[in-house]
C-alpha cells in the first residue's frame, strides 16, 4: 500500500485478533515511498475506535501517532518510530506499555486527555515534554516517571500504581491537581515540584522536592523529607485556613510551611489533621498571614492527631508577630502555636535523710499564668531611640573643661577658641517585661568653638558658639525566655548652638548659665536572630538649660609648697529630648512606633574640686583641677517601643544616681585638657559607664 500524504488508521471496536489478544500491527512494514515496506509514504498515523492495537517490532520512520480512542499498546518506544514524532492522546485514549520503557518523546494531551497504562513491575519513563489542555491519567500497577517539562493544564489522575515526578533534569515542575485512588502513590524526587491539591493518594517527598498545596487536600500515608508549602493567601489578613488531612504521617526531617493569622487562640490558620499515627520529626515554618500578635491561652492549634502522637513537630526559625515570639508546643496529642511560656513544673526533691524535716514545695496552681513571650527586637528599637536622644547631651564642663581661665599675659578673656571631646560608654538595662537584657557600646565625637563674646562690665561675660558631632551606638538584646537575640545600631550627626553666661567676679566665683540646642539625624538598624533586618530613620531636637554657682570654701598650702584652693559648685540642668523615630512597618507586617520622645531629664548635683598650682610651675600658666561630682537624674518618660499596640519600655532609668571624677587642666596659655570617668546607676539593673577626654585651644 503506497501513499504520499495519506493517513494510516488503526480502527474498529474489535479488541482481539482470532480471540487470543489485541489486534497486532507490525511497524516494520512501514517505509518511505519506494522502500521495501508493505505500507509506504504515510505521514500521519491514527488509532481510532475502542479496540486495542498492539504495535510490534520497530521502525526508524517518523510516525507521529494520534490515539483518539481505545488503546495503543507497545513494549518498546521504537515501535512509535523516530522520537521526534510526537504522541497525541485524545478523549482519554490509552497508551499501554508491557515492559520497561524510557523515552524523550514529546506527548500532547488534547481534548479529553490521555491515559498511560503501565503493567505491573515495569516503569514507563517519559523525559520529553508533556503539554496540552487535557488531563493525564496514570493506570496500571506499574510506575510512570515524568522528568521532562510537565505543562498540561488539566488534572492528574492516579488510578493505579505510582506516579513519580523526577526533577533531576530540571523538569517535573507540575501545576495540576492530583486525584488518586486507593493503593496508589505519588512521589516527588530530585527537585520536583507539584503545585495544586491532592485527593487522595500516598505521598512521598524527598529532601529536594516540594509540594505547594493550594487548597484543602486529603492524602493517605505521608512520608516527608522535603517541603509541603501551604501556598500564601491571596489577601491579608487571611480569612480562611486550609487543611491537609492525612491517614498517617511519617516525618523524615521535612518541613511544612503554614500560614497563620498570628493572634489569640481563635486565630485563622492552616493546619494538619492526622487521623492515624505520627512518627519521626517534621519541621514547621509559620508565615504570619496578617496577625498583629496577641496573648494566647491554650494556643493556636496547627496539628491535630487522632492516633498515636509519637512524631514531633519542631519550629523552624522564628515565629513573630507584633511584640510577641510564638513557640510550637505539644499539648496532649496536638500541637499549638503559643505566645505563652509556662516554666516547667518544680521537680521532686531529692529524698532527705531519715529524720531530716522536709520543706514542702509549693506546686504551681493550674491557672497560674505563664509568661507572655516578648520579642528581643522591641528592646533593640528602644535602645536605638534612647541612644539617639542621649548621645549628644553635654554639660558645660563636658564641653569646655574649666571655662574660666583668662589670658595669663593680658588678663583678657579669649574671644576665639576651638574645643573637641570624645566619649566612649557602655550601657546595661532590662526591659519592662523582665525578659530581656540589653547592653550597648557607644562612641561620640563633638567639636565646636566660640563665634562671639560680650562683656558689659569686664566681669560678666557671654559666649555664643557652634558645635557639631558624630555618634554611634551598637546594642545587643537577649531574651532569657527564648534565648533569641537582636542587634540594634544607630549612627548619626548633630549640629547646634550654645550660649553661656558667667557672672565671674574677680574671685572667679558666682553664677553661670548655659544653654544649647541641637538637631540630630540618625540611621537605625535592627537585626533579629533568624528574621529579616529592618532599617529606618530618626531625627529631632534636643535642648538644655543648665545653671551652677561656684563658691570658694577655702585654700591651703600643700606639703611641697603648692597652693590649693577648694571650691564647691552646686548644679542644676534640664534637658528636653525630642528625637523621634519614624513609624515603621516591618517586613513581617508588624507596625513599630516609638514611645518616650519628649522626655524631660532633670539633674541636680554638686561638684567639688581643688585648684592647685605647684611651686615648680611658678611663672607658668599651668594649673590642674581634680574634681568629684555627684548627681541625681530624673526622667519624666521611659523610652519604649510599641509593636502592633503592645508597648515595651526601658526599665530602671527613671531615677539615676551618678558619680563622676576626673581632672581638668591648663597646660599653657593656649591649651586646656580634661578627662573624666563616670557611672550612673538606676534600679532593675540599669547602669551606664562612660569615659571622656577633651581639649580646647584658644587663639
Amino acid at each position: 500500500m503506497t501513499g504520499s500524504t495519506n493517513t494510516l488508521v488503526l480502527g474498529g471496536d474489535t479488541t482481539q485478533s482470532q480471540g487470543t489478544g489485541p489486534t497486532v500491527f507490525d511497524v516494520a512494514q512501514l517505509s518511505a515511498t519506494g522502500g521495501n515496506g508493505q505500507f509506504q509514504g504515510f505521514s500521519t498515523f491514527h488509532k481510532t475506535g475502542t479496540s486495542t492495537w498492539q504495535l510490534t517490532e520497530t521502525t526508524a520512520q517518523l510516525t507521529p501517532w494520534t490515539v483518539s480512542n481505545g488503546t495503543l499498546s507497545i513494549i518498546t518506544d521504537e515501535s512509535l518510530g523516530d522520537v521526534s514524532g510526537n504522541l497525541t492522546l485524545l478523549n482519554n485514549a490509552t497508551l499501554a506499555t508491557g515492559a520497561d520503557i524510557s523515552t524523550v518523546r514529546n506527548v500532547m494531551l488534547g481534548q479529553g486527555g490521555g491515559k498511560f497504562d503501565v503493567s505491573p513491575s515495569t516503569t514507563l519513563a517519559l523525559a520529553g515534554m508533556i503539554s496540552g489542555p487535557g488531563s493525564l491519567t496514570k493506570a496500571g500497577d506499574g510506575t510512570l516517571t515524568l522528568s521532562g517539562n510537565t505543562l498540561w493544564t488539566g488534572d492528574t489522575h492516579i488510578d493505579g500504581g505510582e506516579l513519580v515526578l523526577d526533577g533531576s533534569n530540571g523538569g517535573a515542575q507540575l501545576v495540576s491537581n492530583v486525584i488518586g485512588q486507593d493503593n496508589t502513590a505519588l512521589s516527588l524526587r530530585n527537585g520536583a515540584t507539584l503545585t495544586g491539591w491532592i485527593d487522595p493518594t500516598d505521598v512521598s517527598i524527598d529532601t529536594t522536592s516540594r509540594w505547594n498545596m493550594t487548597a484543602d487536600s486529603l492524602v493517605d500515608e505521608v512520608n516527608l523529607a522535603g517541603t509541603i508549602n501551604f501556598a500564601a493567601p491571596s489577601s491579608l489578613p487571611m480569612n480562611a485556613g486550609r487543611t491537609l488531612t492525612a491517614t498517617s504521617w511519617h516525618g523524615q526531617d521535612g518541613t511544612v510551611v503554614l500560614n497563620t493569622v498570628l493572634g489569640d487562640d481563635a486565630s485563622t490558620t492552616d493546619k494538619i489533621v492526622v487521623n492515624g499515627d505520627t512518627s519521626g520529626n517534621t519541621f514547621m515554618k509559620v508565615n504570619n498571614a496578617g496577625g498583629g500578635g496577641a496573648q494566647t491561652v491554650e494556643g493556636i492549634r496547627v496539628v491535630e492527631v487522632y492516633g498515636a502522637s509519637d512524631g514531633t513537630f519542631t519550629k523552624s526559625g522564628r515565629i513573630v508577630a507584633g511584640a510577641y515570639d510564638y513557640s510550637l508546643v505539644k499539648k496532649g496529642t496536638d500541637w499549638f502555636l503559643t505566645s505563652l511560656y509556662v516554666p516547667p513544673p518544680v521537680g521532686p526533691e531529692t529524698p532527705a535523710e531519715p529524720g531530716t524535716p522536709v520543706v514542702p514545695v509549693t506546686p504551681r496552681t493550674p491557672d497560674e499564668p505563664g509568661i507572655r513571650v516578648v520579642r528581643p527586637e522591641s528592646a533593640s528599637y528602644t535602645a536605638n531611640l534612647a541612644a539617639a536622644n542621649t548621645m549628644f547631651i553635654t554639660r558645660l564642663h563636658d564641653r569646655l573643661g574649666e571655662p574660666q581661665y583668662t589670658d595669663a599675659l593680658t588678663g583678657e578673656k579669649k574671644v576665639t577658641s576651638m574645643w573637641l571631646r570624645q566619649v566612649g560608654g557602655h550601657n546595661r538595662w532590662k526591659d519592662s517585661s523582665g525578659q530581656m537584657s540589653t547592653q550597648s557600646n557607644r562612641y561620640v565625637i563633638q567639636l565646636g568653638g566660640d563665634i562671639a563674646q560680650w562683656s558689659t562690665d569686664g566681669l560678666q561675660r557671654l559666649h555664643l558658639g557652634v558645635m557639631a558631632g558624630y555618634g554611634n551606638d551598637d546594642s545587643n538584646s537577649r531574651s532569657h525566655v527564648t534565648g533569641y537575640r537582636a542587634d540594634g545600631s544607630v549612627s548619626g550627626y548633630s549640629a547646634g548652638l550654645y550660649a553661656t553666661w558667667y557672672q565671674n567676679d574677680e574671685t572667679r566665683q558666682g553664677l553661670y548659665l548655659d544653654s544649647w540646642a541641637q538637631y540630630g539625624w540618625f540611621n537605625n538598624d535592627v537585626k533579629g536572630q533568624n528574621i529579616q533586618g529592618e532599617s529606618y530613620d530618626s531625627s529631632g531636637i534636643t535642648a538644655s538649660l543648665e545653671a551652677g554657682y561656684t563658691h570658694k570654701l577655702g585654700e591651703f598650702t600643700g606639703s611641697k609648697g603648692s597652693l590649693n584652693e577648694w571650691y564647691i559648685q552646686p548644679q542644676a540642668q534640664a534637658v528636653w529630648m525630642g528625637v523621634r523615630a519614624d513609624d515603621h512597618r516591618e517586613s513581617n507586617g508588624t507596625r513599630v512606633s516609638a514611645e518616650g520622645e519628649g522626655n524631660l531629664q532633670t539633674r541636680l548635683g554638686i561638684r567639688t574640686y581643688l585648684k592647685g598650682h605647684s611651686k615648680i610651675d611658678d611663672g607658668k600658666a599651668r594649673t590642674f583641677q581634680p574634681f568629684v561630682e555627684v548627681n541625681w537624674l530624673h526622667n519624666t518618660h521611659d523610652f519604649g517601643t510599641k509593636m502592633d499596640g503592645v508597648s515595651v519600655y526601658q526599665n530602671g532609668a527613671r531615677n539615676l544616681g551618678e558619680i563622676k571624677t576626673g581632672v581638668e587642666g591648663k597646660l599653657n596659655d593656649h591649651l586646656n585638657l580634661w578627662g573624666n570617668v563616670g557611672v550612673q546607676v538606676g534600679d532593675k539593673g540599669y547602669s551606664d559607664s562612660s569615659a571622656m577626654v577633651g581639649m580646647k585651644y584658644s587663639f
